[in-house]
């Protein structure tokens, strides 16, 4: 029986065949591709490709990179996985101004202000004491003057304080304005201009008849700065007391907050007695000759909100009594 004889290729055929094969792929184009900054950073603008082109440059701190990263804010889906790789790189002009533009985001802002916090950005002070006042950043407005105070005293942020405690606390929580109203209690208002603290008494005025969703208040917190303002608060007090605060009017229109209760209650009076400043004797004197007859706005009232009247009253002459006896 005759077997059938077999061609086997030798070592030198099969070199040959592979040498030939790759002469051809590489005749056909195909060549190698070096995955360096340059080819990572052309990937950013492929979608399917760039979560992992941005993890790539952060690990390879592609500093060339970071124009393409900034143009990408705030439209690409990966802004944390963005803010990641410049944080691995560490701070330096490109990535201090994408840190910047992101701090203010209401998704990623929050992780863009603790990077901020952790460098100690230059200019951190005027950032925060912009972003406080953002709509942007009304969920988390207490975060954000929290660290505002940890990097500037009470006296600089004095301005950013007083215009907080006296926004409205169902849209940036109670505890902001009640942060804000304890911190400028430890205001030194010997060195700070009259008209300003004047201002201030407005604001803290108003912080002791607002109150959130819950019926939670600053009023103590507000208390304590207005006796800590001394003598600027007293025009303020009186001209609410009388009814003449106009924006306060409005505010406690707006709120549902019946006008007697700084105008015939005692809270007012109260703190007028605390400050025990000689200019307040004539007006609370003159504010005992007040009808106790029920206006008409109360005589519409439940019993039981009459009642609350009638005591805010009798505690107001009290209160009044022992001020100027």
């Amino acid at each position: 029986m005759k077997g059938t004889l077999v061609n086997r290729p030798s070592h030198r055929t099969s070199w040959a065949l592979l040498s030939t094969t790759a002469l051809l792929l590489t005749g056909a184009g195909c060549k190698v591709v070096e995955e360096n900054c340059d080819f990572w950073t052309e990937q950013l603008g492929k979608p399917k490709r760039q979560k992992e082109a941005i993890e790539k440059i952060g690990e390879m701190k592609c500093q060339g990179a970071l124009p393409q990263f900034e143009a990408l804010l705030p439209d690409t889906f990966y802004q944390r996985e963005l803010l990641d790789a410049v944080k691995a790189m560490g701070p330096g002009d490109g990535t201090i101004a994408i840190i910047k533009k992101a701090i203010d985001d209401e998704d990623v802002g929050p992780y863009a202000q603790k990077i901020a916090f952790d460098w100690k950005v230059p200019g951190l002070e005027g950032i925060l004491s912009g972003l406080v006042q953002s709509p942007k950043a009304l969920d988390r407005r207490r975060e954000v003057l929290a660290q505002l105070l940890e990097i500037a005293s009470a006296d600089k942020a004095v301005d950013t304080l007083i215009w907080l405690v006296g926004q409205d606390p169902t849209q940036q929580g109670i505890e902001t304005n009640q942060l804000a109203a304890k911190r400028l209690a430890s205001v030194d208002w010997s060195q700070i201009p009259p008209e300003k603290a004047t201002v201030a008494a407005q604001s803290l005025v108003r912080a002791l008849f607002m109150k959130d969703g819950r019926g939670a208040a600053a009023q103590l917190d507000a208390r304590l700065a207005l006796r800590a303002l001394g003598s600027p608060a007293v025009g303020p007090l009186l001209a609410a007391y009388a009814g003449d605060d106009v924006e306060l009017n409005e505010i406690a229109e707006s709120r549902g907050v019946p006008r007697w209760r700084y105008t015939h209650g005692h809270e007012l009076v109260e703190l007028l007695w605390d400050l025990g400043d000689k200019q307040a004797s004539r007006p609370l004197m003159a504010s005992i000759g007040l009808s106790l007859d029920e206006p008409p706005d109360v005589a519409r009232l439940e019993e039981e909100e009459k009642l609350e009247w009638l005591k805010a009253n009798q505690n107001r002459l009290a209160t009044i009594a022992m001020a100027v006896g």
